[in-house]
């Protein structure tokens, strides 16, 4: 699997978000985006699903420009609120494409302790299966722990 962005705008309304992005993940790794609130990084994962659209640039995989390949459909989140279309995305990318699986925060809101159980579980999983994971985490000692690759967003670029 051959999987990046390159040359990635992405923006909500007339604010962009995310200018000139460029970033490759690999596969069977475990990819932690970090950075500050605001920077992006829960945007990135979004438009990688399709669930958001680019401005510019392309993001590719194997080969093929993901907003041109018919399996990577939005079909039914448009009839969702705001609030239930952030959480379906993740679902709807598992569903669609089951070699990669985006977390976006998945143990922000838990206690210390089910964080850290909960990201031992993911990197059990990667390393036992070799899915590609991309995962938005705030935490920086969590992501050097748990993760192969890391990825810091910074004012909306990596």
């Amino acid at each position: 699997m051959n999987f990046y962005a390159e040359h990635t705008d992405i923006s909500y309304g007339k604010n962009k978000i995310v200018e000139a992005l460029s970033m490759e993940i690999p596969e069977g790794k475990i990819t932690a985006l970090i950075g500050a609130n605001g920077s992006g990084k829960s945007t990135i994962p979004k438009t990688l699903c399709r669930i958001m659209k680019l401005d510019s640039g392309q993001v590719i995989l194997d080969g093929r420009s993901i907003h041109q390949m018919k399996e990577f459909s939005r079909r039914g989140l448009e009839q969702l609120s705001g609030g239930q279309r952030q959480r379906a995305w993740i679902a709807m990318c598992l569903a669609q494409n089951t070699e990669i699986l985006f977390l976006d925060e998945p143990t922000t809101y838990l206690d210390i302790s089910y964080q850290l159980d909960i990201l031992k579980l993911l990197k059990q999983l990667n390393e036992e299966y070799k899915k590609t994971i991309v995962m938005v985490v705030h935490d920086l000692n969590h992501a050097s722990l748990f993760a192969d690759h890391i990825v810091a967003i910074k004012k909306a670029r990596s």
